[in-house]
This record gives structure tokens, C-alpha cells and sequence, in this order.
């Protein structure tokens, strides 16, 4: 009821109003805002890997902090150093991320981490800023990532779409496209824009 009366010439009526309460009472349960990432950081400056695990929706909102904040420190230092200026050392690092179609999608969405992965894939290497990115679904992972993705690794695959993808987004033959829905476990297609072409490889073994 006071939440209402503080704010009621604010919106359109108390349902907007208790809908705004339950997304920030969400958020606040999150305990998003009662932490720091302050080790993860300390880590990372010491070349150390750090595996985030959590929901999607838990993950999307730290990711697209994080990324944001550690992207933004590599390029100060790296521009500081171009202008013969003393900058706050910070260390190249490389993004791995699995179900990025989940958190780049092909269409128009709310994912917060979308824009610092497209930024990233199209300006990261210049200053040490890497990604690796994997999924099951490229049809629905942003064009954009996929166009920056210098090597694509790619597995068995039976959907339509995703074969679609693949037959635009790399140098694979209609033959190899072909074999695709067929391949075995641990066989997949390299295609390479630095062997400017496609190799076919095998893992021997999972670990």
C-alpha cells in the first residue's frame, strides 16, 4: 500500500505497480545485487579459469556485467599502452560459453549478454579478447557472431535450419553439408578461415 501511494502518479494503475514490486523482489532474491565479482577478477588477472554455473536467466544478467566490465578494462589498458600512456594493466582473456544461441539469439530479445558478445566478436581480437562459443542450434544464434567466427567446428547435425546455417556460414562442400545428419560420434568439419579450408577431424576420446 505505500509502494502504491509513493508512486501512483508514476504509472497507469496499481497492477503495473505490483508487477514492477514482483520484478525487483525477483531480482533482489537473485542476489545479484548482494555480491561483488571481485574474486573472479583477481583470478582472471592471475590466469586462472573460472567456470560460472547457474541458471540461464541468473547467468544472462551476470554474464552481460562481467563481460562488459573485463572487455572494457582490456581495451583501456591496450589503448593507454598505443598512446605511450601508463594504464592499469589488465590480461587478454578468452569467453567460453555454451548454449550461445540461448544467450545471442537470432531474433529480437531482452538478453542483456547479446550486444557485449556481438561487440566482443567483432572488436575483441584487436584487443586480446577471445571467444569460443558453442551450440546446438546455429540457425538461432545471431548472424553477426557467426559471420566474426574465424573457425567453425561442426558436428552431426539433422536439423533443416541448422544445415541451412551451416551450408552459408562455411566453406563446407554440398557433399560434406550432406554428410552431416550421418556423422558418428567424435567425427566432425573444420572449417578454417586461417587454412582457408574445411578439414575433416576425429576425437579419439572424451574426458
Amino acid at each position: 500500500l505505500a509502494f502504491f501511494r509513493k508512486y501512483k502518479t508514476s504509472v497507469s494503475g496499481s497492477a503495473t505497480l505490483r508487477a514492477l514490486q514482483w520484478r525487483i523482489k525477483s531480482l533482489e532474491n537473485e542476489g545479484i545485487f548482494t555480491r561483488n565479482i571481485d574474486e573472479v577478477e583477481k583470478a582472471l588477472k592471475q590466469r586462472k579459469t573460472i567456470i560460472l554455473r547457474g541458471t540461464n536467466r541468473h547467468l544472462n544478467m551476470l554474464a552481460s556485467y562481467m563481460f562488459r566490465k573485463f572487455y572494457l578494462k582490456r581495451r583501456a589498458y591496450i589503448d593507454s599502452m598505443e598512446l605511450h600512456k601508463e594504464g592499469e594493466p589488465f590480461p587478454p582473456f578468452i569467453i567460453t560459453m555454451d548454449e550461445a544461441h540461448i544467450f545471442a539469439p537470432n531474433i529480437s530479445s531482452s538478453s542483456p549478454t547479446k550486444q557485449i558478445i556481438k561487440t566482443i566478436a567483432q572488436e575483441g581480437r584487436k584487443y586480446g579478447v577471445f571467444e569460443i562459443l558453442a551450440t546446438q542450434r546455429p540457425s538461432i544464434l545471431d548472424d553477426t557472431v557467426i559471420a566474426q567466427l574465424s573457425t567453425k567446428v561442426v558436428f552431426r547435425t539433422t536439423i533443416s535450419e541448422d544445415l541451412e546455417k551451416i551450408r552459408k556460414e562455411t566453406d563446407l562442400t554440398e557433399q560434406e553439408v550432406k554428410r552431416l545428419p550421418y556423422l558418428n560420434s567424435g567425427n566432425a568439419f573444420v572449417s578454417s578461415a586461417i587454412l582457408g579450408k574445411t578439414v575433416s577431424i576425429r576425437f579419439r576420446s572424451n574426458f
